[in-house]
């Protein structure tokens, strides 16, 4: 995997013809993962198709299909929790033929660890927030893998500050270089979402992100994912009873929710 915002910004600027035919009769699917994000993952594992990509968190199924047609030589392993939503039934009938993707339902609190393998590639996209840093986290303590997306991760949330104050290598999709270069992909979501002049509308005052924003997290040798995941559960502690106090104290800055 590449592992900085330079070298993906390079790659997605080479493959950005072939991305661009390959996501072309594509309709967007409403909530799903931007245009624009799906690149920056394929630039950002880079030259070397994994033999695997799991994914949890599927809902429609947009970035499973577009994973499988930018990965077509690469097993796609896609979790859902609820199997009877009409989303999941919506998923597995725009995938129903697509043969190089496998879909499994249930928590993937309990499933991504069990089967899990060396070099595979991750895209957490449920469960959300910091509990899918946590998941992120557990991952790469137990298995050597090429790397972790987690989904949703604009700025202001509680789940940013944690990954920024963590986790070392960790890079964006709304980085300004790699949105200046890419946001054209997502013109459509904003005709239909709102208008352009509001597309850099996630986040809080603290700091705005364009779109819900995708978060790389490449195994770097060498760092104690372990001990990483102790120091944030030791955190989280201390960051329930400070926003728990600035519930009650109005002069205490109030402090995102987990």
């Amino acid at each position: 995997m590449n592992d900085s915002i330079e070298s993906t910004i390079r790659f997605a600027d080479s493959f950005l013809p072939h991305f661009e035919k390959a996501i072309r009769e594509t309709a967007y699917e409403p909530g799903g993962i931007f245009f624009s994000e799906i690149l920056f993952a394929r630039a950002a594992i880079g030259d070397d198709s994994p033999k695997r990509i799991v994914e949890s968190g599927r809902a429609r199924g947009l970035s499973t299909g577009l994973l499988s047609r930018l990965f077509p030589d690469t097993e796609i392993i896609s979790i859902e929790v609820i199997k009877e939503s009409a989303e999941a039934l919506y998923a597995e009938k725009q995938l129903e033929n697509v043969e190089n993707v496998t879909l499994l339902y249930g928590d993937a609190n309990d499933i991504l660890p069990k089967i899990v393998q060396q070099s595979d590639v991750v895209l957490i996209d449920g469960p959300k927030r910091v509990p899918a840093l946590e998941l992120a986290l557990r991952v790469l303590s137990s298995q050597e893998i090429s790397g972790i997306f987690i989904h949703d991760c604009y700025k202001g949330q509680a789940l940013r500050i944690f990954l920024d104050r963590l986790v070392p290598g960790v890079f964006y999709s709304d980085h300004p270089d790699f949105v200046d270069g890419f946001r054209h992909l997502d013109e459509a979501i904003w005709r239909n979402k709102r208008s352009a002049q509001q597309d850099a509308c996630y986040g809080t005052s603290a700091g705005r992100s364009y779109g819900p924003t995708l978060a790389c997290l490449p195994l770097t040798r060498g760092v104690d994912y372990e001990a990483i995941l102790a120091d944030l559960r030791r955190s989280l502690r201390g960051y329930k009873w400070k926003r728990s106090l600035s519930k009650r104290l109005p002069f205490v800055p109030e402090l995102p929710p987990l």
